[in-house]
């Protein structure tokens, strides 16, 4: 018996008898690595033109060159997986192959049978000729989606740049509405519709510009009569939690039902032809302004990935117009209630000041006839009058005087606040003003056991302001310092030029020709004054002095009417004060040109 025959697999014996004289390359694999069992002479001779080698026990596809062993492996395992044969199957360019399992008794599979041969030339070149179709092929499909994409991004691109200059067209909060509400995704048909916030919290859906202009009518019915409300399936209640861009193309008619709230909206909705939704949160600065959804038509493609990116894209630009044209208005707002506020009280300021001057007026008219009979009882014009009596009068008379001097006071505030006071600017010697204001208080200082010191300054500083109005300031600067200095204090007036090189505020070099202003300082060692309290002292009618002694007199117009002369000067009074160590008072005018 032949020996390939013999032993104890018959089945294999018998396969193998035939196979070895064949004239087709022949080979026997087994298990999953598909090893060789068996090769005939011709399967060696091809192993051996192919410059590889697969001995008994290697896997088939090294007697094969490295471009077709995928191939063999993919249809060899195809065989074993489904246990039919496979007939003139391409193994990398230059090879065909037949594949069939061997089938033992009991129907185990083990064994499979493969023939190898070259293609014919004709067969290798018309493969060849398809994988170089199939390539080219290939090459031209993946230029013409990357020229669509480019003709897309073109496109997007002008799409963006026309609707971002509608955008920006106005900041009116109403002109911002009705632009965002037009806003919709390049596809013929499609609409959207917006929704945006309120200062109350809740939603407002802004009137919806549909495309077809057959059914404006029908989108102007649900104008004030279809509104977002909670746990509605479209719009800014569906992405109020998540702000994430959401798309919803399944069962459009349960998302009708679900949002219009209403047969009649459920109705006009149905006649607007909703396709798929796609709803893209409106986020400005970090903050939710809205949502817009934009609507397609029906039978339109689905959304795309593109199309998303495009959708958050116009959300992005419609959000900043909106947060701005809210800002704006706010803005506006704000100013508008400045502006009446501001007219209000200067109604108010003016009513104020014409009351006081018509009652000022009023209260001098019997205060002069008081004092007038008083100095003409003092006289003795209406009879002898004794030294009692003339002690009484002559209080009557200071009584008398004091109060036309506070009505005087009142008058002065009233018409400096109706900028009626006049002034004469003038250049004025720095040193006359403060050498005249030493010499009439020297005597208050005196009584009250105070040091008043001057600090000289040069003869040649002048200032360009009203001598008597500088003159009545400082006055009453120093009246104030003297009034509120315990008995050894000090009360020191002082002046001298501003020096700019030392102001932050100013220029770090001014010119060499001009006016520095002057500052007249009155500062003092009294009780002080409370931070918080250091601006109330110079309004009208406010005595912080008063309310922490008890016994000082006076209206509280002093400071008030010594600031309004200095401002009507050009110049301003100023306060630092610490309490416990005193106060320094600063007058600031303008000075004298350098020629």
């Amino acid at each position: 018996m032949d020996p390939l025959v013999a032993g104890t697999d018959a089945p294999l014996a018998l396969v193998r008898h035939f196979l070895e004289h064949a004239p087709v390359a022949s080979a026997v694999v087994s298990g999953a690595a598909h090893g060789c069992v068996f090769t005939n002479a011709a399967f060696r001779r091809i192993s051996t033109d192919a410059e590889a080698y697969a001995g008994i026990g290697d896997p088939i596809a090294d007697a094969l060159p490295a471009e077709a062993h995928d191939d063999v492996n993919a249809l060899l395992d195809r065989v074993r997986r489904d246990g039919v044969a496979a007939y003139h199957a391409r193994i990398g360019l230059l090879w065909l192959c037949d594949a069939w399992p061997v089938v033992e008794e009991g129907g185990r599979l083990d064994y499979l049978v493969v023939t190898l041969r070259q293609a014919q030339r004709r067969e290798v070149t018309r493969i060849r000729h398809r994988a170089i179709t199939e390539r080219l092929l290939l090459t031209a499909l993946r230029e013409q989606d990357q020229a669509r994409r480019a003709d897309n991004a073109r496109a997007r691109a002008v799409f963006l740049a026309e609707t971002s200059r509608r955008l920006g067209g106005s900041f009116e909060l109403a002109t911002a509405y009705a632009t965002v509400a037009t806003v919709a995704l390049p596809i013929p048909g499609a609409w959207s519709i917006v929704d945006v916030d309120q200062a109350t919290g809740a939603w407002r859906r802004l009137a919806i510009a549909h495309p077809d202009r057959a059914k404006e009518g029908l989108a102007g019915e649900l104008a004030g009569h279809w509104s977002p409300a909670p746990g509605d399936p479209m719009g800014a209640p569906l992405i109020a939690q998540s702000r994430v861009s959401t798309i919803v193309a399944s069962d459009n008619a349960t998302v009708l039902a679900g949002a219009a709230h209403g047969p009649d909206n459920l109705r006009i909705l149905r006649a607007l032809g909703l396709g798929s939704l796609l709803v893209v949160p409106l986020i400005a600065h970090g903050r939710l302004r809205g949502a817009i959804t934009f609507v397609n038509p029906i039978g339109a493609a689905p959304y795309t990935s593109d199309d998303v990116v495009l959708a958050e894209d116009l959300a992005a630009r419609c959000a900043n117009l909106l947060d701005g044209a809210r800002r704006y208005d706010d803005g506006r707002l704000a100013r508008i209630g400045a502006d009446t506020a501001r007219d209000d009280a200067e109604l108010a300021n003016e009513a104020k000041g014409t009351a006081l001057t018509s009652m000022s007026h009023e209260l001098r008219t019997p205060l002069n006839a008081i004092l007038g009979y008083t100095e003409l009882l003092t006289l003795g014009m209406k009879g002898p009058v004794s030294a009692d009596q003339t002690e009484a009068l002559s209080r009557i008379r200071r009584a008398g005087m004091h109060l036309l001097g506070l009505i005087n006071d009142v008058l002065r505030v009233a018409r400096l606040r109706e900028s009626q006071a006049s002034f004469l600017i003038t250049d004025v010697p720095v040193s006359e003003v403060l050498d005249a204001a030493g010499y009439m208080v020297a005597p208050l200082a005196v009584a009250q056991r105070l040091e008043l010191a001057r600090v000289p300054c040069p003869s040649t500083l002048s200032m360009h302001a009203d001598r008597d109005k500088v003159l009545q300031i400082l006055l009453n600067l120093l009246a104030n310092a003297i009034r509120f200095t315990a008995p050894g204090g000090r009360v020191i007036l002082a002046a001298t030029p501003v020096d700019r090189r030392r102001t932050e505020s100013a220029p770090p070099l001014a010119p060499p020709t001009a006016a520095l202003p002057v500052k007249l300082s009155v500062s003092d060692t009294g009780r002080g004054i409370a931070p918080e309290q250091l601006q109330a002292i110079f309004e009208p009618f406010v005595q912080v002095g008063a309310r922490l002694a008890g016994k000082d007199e006076g209206t509280g117009l002093g400071l008030a009417i010594s600031r309004d002369l200095a401002r009507g000067m050009g110049g301003d009074l100023t306060v630092e004060s610490r309490l416990g160590v005193g106060s320094i008072f600063t007058l600031t005018v303008p000075g004298v040109t350098v020629v």
